[in-house]
């Protein structure tokens, strides 16, 4: 029994002293609704030392940078609809971590809004 105790404390002491992994990136804004065609600009910073970081983005890719804590990702017409910018930082000692902007793209409604009306009219005849 006495080996089962120690075996269990051991375990729960290196369970205590593993280092959760935690990716030290911090996106400003983390989310946002744009307008198809409007400019938009957000902002990762890199909270520890890292040996470069960038956005990785279907408009606009910012390539890897070294020796700054912030970088921005700016679009300024943004036309692509399925857009996920990923900030990136290339840790020391540590693996890639990256954190993804969750980017709503919306048009303003122009030939589909007019079809119920349409339908409408041909209906009243």
């Amino acid at each position: 029994m006495k080996l089962v105790e120690m075996l269990g404390f051991l375990i729960l002491l290196f369970l205590a002293s593993v280092e959760p992994d935690v990716c030290p990136i911090e996106i400003n804004p983390p989310s946002m609704v744009v307008r198809y065609g409007d400019p938009v600009t957000v902002n990762c910073t890199v909270s520890t030392n890292h040996l470069g970081m960038g956005w990785v983005a279907p408009q606009n890719t910012v390539d890897q940078q070294t020796g700054v804590r912030s970088l921005l990702w700016t679009v300024e017409h943004l036309t692509t609809w399925d857009v996920a910018p990923l900030c990136f930082a290339n840790l020391v000692g540590k693996p890639q971590c990256s954190k993804e902007v969750s980017v709503t793209v919306y048009s303003k409604c122009v030939s589909l809004c007019l079809l119920p009306l349409i339908v409408l009219k041909v209906l009243q005849f």
